[in-house]
């Protein structure tokens, strides 16, 4: 299953996710016994990665929201198999939306007759490079250069005894912009381009 079907399953009435294949990166399994793993500052573009996965791992929706750009270009897009499958009746949504399935999939104590997700293991595998990251100019904001980069990603979903997960590689595309938030100039999402082909 595709980050699509995840998301929208739990937000409507289960969740989805990606990165590139060379030199692949693990975030260190949990370890419940002593501290979590810290954040990394949002100054780097693969920053923005490695915080995601570790989001979705920690189930940490305040540090999720401070990845996507909040400006009203934030615009995740999805894979072209879950529109033509009718998976999802829209090709995009914006961050209001994103955030609001993201939020309730990682809530732990979801409103009573929800479907709480027991477990969220996110894996992402990318080349950890700046270099790796595509200079853009984007058609909205062509006085700004935005960076794209591919990464694939595992997503598995446990809700009581039936784990979710997909049954092959995801691929995304995330692009960064370099912008101010409350006075710290940061890397945030500025798109996310889901299972592509």
């Amino acid at each position: 299953m595709r980050r699509a079907l995840w998301i929208l399953g739990i937000a409507l009435l289960i969740p989805t996710f990606g990165s590139c294949i060379f030199a692949p990166k693990k975030v260190p399994p949990k370890d419940d016994t002593g501290p979590p793993t810290a954040f990394k500052p949002l100054d780097k573009r693969d920053n923005l990665l490695f915080n995601l996965e570790l989001a979705y791992n920690q189930r940490n929706y305040e540090e999720y929201r401070n990845l996507l750009d909040n400006s009203g270009a934030f615009v995740f897009y999805f894979g072209q198999q879950d529109i033509r499958d009718g998976i999802v009746t829209s090709t995009q949504w914006g961050v209001a939306d994103d955030l609001a399935a993201t939020q309730a999939l990682f809530d732990r104590n979801p409103p009573e007759g929800d479907p709480r997700a027991d477990d969220v293991i996110l894996d992402l595998d990318y080349t950890e490079d700046e270099d790796d990251w595509f200079a853009v100019v984007p058609d909205t904001h062509p006085d700004e250069t935005w960076y794209t980069k591919t990464v694939l990603y595992r997503l598995s979903v446990r809700i009581g005894l039936t784990t979710h997960s997909q049954n092959k590689d995801v691929f995304a595309r995330f692009t960064a912009r370099f912008t101010e938030v409350e006075g710290d100039s940061v890397w945030q999402i500025v798109t996310w381009h889901d299972d592509i082909q």
